[in-house]
């Protein structure tokens, strides 16, 4: 076992970091010793085999609590620490803190449907790209086929309009999706690339 020099806390040998305090623990031979006691709830003060009271508090030490050795899990690094630790003795975080999401983070992957994508936009110019996320990409195009469709009352040009929003509308729906889907970032902008 260790000792913290900070807070006098006992720690397994193997930890790099102070359960109680957080402190970090030197790998000092003068510190460690190979003994697995536990400890009083109390005072912390070591208990061997088979007592019933602490010999410094005098606190009456529970069966149970002597056999089993209650356990969490650190939120930063997942590291099984007691019951009582108050911070992680691999990464030195409170195991009550949120954890470190730009070490330990897994990414969940959702793919998105090409076919979707174009379906939605043959049906309403802009509508797949809010599918995918995209929205003011979605919103431009879809003004812009509204804009043709109010200047199709008024000239031939509102239809040429209208065909080039839908059109793009579809392509992009399915290329944006195959890049997502592919882990490629995607500007939420109009590009004729």
């Amino acid at each position: 076992m260790k000792t913290c020099p900070e807070c006098g806390c006992e720690n397994a040998d193997s930890v790099k970091f102070c359960k109680n305090c957080g402190f970090e623990i030197e790998q000092d031979k003068t510190n460690n010793e190979n003994s697995q006691n536990n400890t009083c709830p109390n005072c912390g003060h070591k208990i061997d085999e088979g007592m019933n009271f602490c010999r410094n508090c005098g606190t009456k030490i529970a069966q149970e609590q002597k056999k089993v050795n209650k356990t969490k899990f650190c939120t930063n690094c997942g590291t099984e620490l007691s019951e009582d630790a108050k911070f992680c003795p691999e990464c030195g975080i409170s195991p009550t803190e949120q954890p470190n999401y730009g070490q330990t983070r897994s990414l969940v992957k959702t793919n998105k449907s090409p076919l979707l994508a174009v379906i939605l936009s043959f049906f309403l110019p802009g509508l797949g790209q809010a599918y995918l996320g995209l929205f003011k990409k979605g919103i431009i195009l879809f003004i812009i086929a509204m804009i043709g469709g109010f200047l199709m009352s008024v000239t031939n040009l509102g239809y040429i309009f209208y065909l080039i929003a839908w059109g793009y509308a579809m392509y992009d729906g399915y290329n944006s999706a195959e890049k997502i889907n592919k882990g490629i970032e995607v500007e939420d902008k109009i590009d004729i690339n």
